[in-house]
């Protein structure tokens, strides 16, 4: 440039309609990628997830858990272990108490439980379903009881397999 010639102020460069010298400025109500990727996870798996509150207050379910238990999410938010236990059952037909459910165990001994065997009644097959059930207490930094706990379970159902007998009278 030649002295004396005068000089535009410079602008930021403008490339396919996108300000590429400014910040984009990301929009606080708008999920994350990672935060999309974690919700179809959660919406399409296979397993039946179930958070808790530390009461044992159901806060959160996925549609296979739905399926899986035979009630929505509108019958069984804000119910509790305590509240459905009429519903399940051991492997031998004893009815599985409320407060011996993996979920429930989880929070009073803080301690994850793996690989339990329960029957749920499913109310829209008419049947119980047999799941193998783990459930994993959630902590806080710092606290030593948990403030949540989920569950994850398999559909281990077999028509054919000795839990049949015990499956098919209600309890």
């Amino acid at each position: 440039m030649a002295t004396g010639e005068h000089q535009e102020p410079a602008l930021p460069r403008q490339e396919a309609g996108l300000l590429l010298d400014q910040p984009a400025r990301p929009d606080p109500e708008e999920p994350t990628a990672s935060a999309r990727h974690y919700q179809l996870l959660f919406d399409t798996m296979l397993q039946g997830v179930v958070y808790q509150d530390a009461t044992g207050t159901i806060i959160s379910m996925n549609p296979a858990a739905e399926r899986i238990l035979g009630k929505s999410r509108a019958e069984l938010m804000g119910e509790t272990s305590v509240s459905v236990e009429h519903h399940c059952i051991h492997e031998d037909g004893s009815r599985f108490p409320g407060l011996e459910h993996p979920s429930m165990v989880a929070l009073r001994g803080g301690r994850e439980q793996r690989g339990v065997t329960m029957g749920v009644f499913n109310p829209r097959e008419q049947r119980y379903r047999w799941i193998s059930i783990s459930a994993v207490p959630l902590f806080r930094p710092g606290e030593a009881k948990p403030y949540q706990v989920y569950t994850l379970f398999d559909d281990i159902t077999d028509p054919s397999g000795p839990r049949r007998r015990c499956g098919s009278a209600r309890t």
